[in-house]
């Protein structure tokens, strides 16, 4: 052991052998067992039993499941909404912390703290916020502003749904955005503000010529962490819709689970689950391709 302990060659692999074992059992087994599985045919009451091994028909009932395809697209909607919205936001919200003002550190502090509140404790009191008969922005809808003339199915209405449930998303994960847009614009050197400045430049030509490409590595990592964030967000959706109304808020995390735990098809959830997996990779890489191939 001495001597492995003095072998520089050795040495740099011992140090990291724990992390290794245990990103190999919490991160990389749970992915190989759940690809496993959907290869076999497991539901909850046949847990004992052999499973049968069916190769890719968990893949095929996928892929000719209309149920799936309508999960895809909304999947696809709750995401482009979510990435887009927080995007828009946390940059207004950055570019205005970066300012100088009184009680900009109170600001600061305040604006993570809807990201700071357990997730489904926020969910809930949201929950309560939109309450058909109860909800405080129904009563000020209806009764202060007199903009709506009856209350607003929030969490009832197909049409309305998957909007409701993007916003509370946005508001709960805006913060970390904000928070790393704000960083990326601190360190944009204020000789280049300067510069332009002097050159008659506004400050709408100073935003798109200066801010946003300075601002390119913070946004690639910002948008790749969304578009993840957006495409495997289950908390937000299971407890105010569980999926509905009429599937109107049902994403394939949401269909996953619903497979696994209420209808107890384990290997078709966990087909789904591999399905997402490979998507969120291949989104992944084209994004990383088109935004790091520009730069090169």
């Amino acid at each position: 052991m001495h001597k492995l302990l003095n072998n520089k060659k050795i040495l740099p692999y011992l140090l990291i052998l724990p992390v290794s074992i245990w990103l190999g059992l919490t991160i990389f087994y749970p992915i190989f067992d759940g690809i496993r599985l959907s290869f076999l045919n497991i539901d909850i009451p046949s847990v004992g039993k052999e499973a049968d091994f069916v190769f890719i028909d968990n893949y095929i009932k996928m892929f000719n499941d209309s149920v799936f395809w309508h999960s895809f697209r909304v999947t696809l909607i709750y995401a482009a909404l979510f990435v887009i919205g927080t995007t828009l936001i946390s940059i207004s919200i950055a570019l205005f912390l970066n300012l100088k003002f009184k009680g900009r550190a109170i600001f600061r502090t305040l604006i993570i703290l809807p990201w700071a509140v357990p997730y489904v404790v926020a969910v809930l009191v949201w929950r309560w916020i939109l309450d058909y008969n109860f909800g405080i922005i129904n009563f000020i809808l209806k009764d202060v502003l007199h903009i709506v003339s009856e209350n607003i199915e929030w969490m009832l209405n197909p049409k309305i749904a998957i909007f409701t449930v993007v916003i509370i998303t946005i508001w709960k994960e805006f913060p970390i955005a904000a928070v790393m847009y704000l960083a990326g614009l601190q360190a944009i050197p204020l000789e280049l503000y300067e510069a332009a400045s002097v050159d008659g430049a506004n400050n709408i030509r100073k935003f798109f010529h200066i801010t946003l490409p300075q601002l390119k590595p913070v946004n690639t990592i910002v948008i790749l962490l969304l578009t993840i964030w957006g495409l495997k967000r289950v908390t937000a959706i299971y407890v105010l819709t569980k999926g509905g109304p009429a599937m109107a808020t049902q994403t394939l995390v949401i269909q996953s689970y619903l497979n696994a735990f209420s209808f107890f098809k384990m290997s078709y959830a966990a087909t789904i689950g591999v399905f997402m997996l490979v998507l969120s990779l291949i989104i992944s890489l084209i994004y990383l391709k088109l935004t790091l191939g520009k730069g090169s």
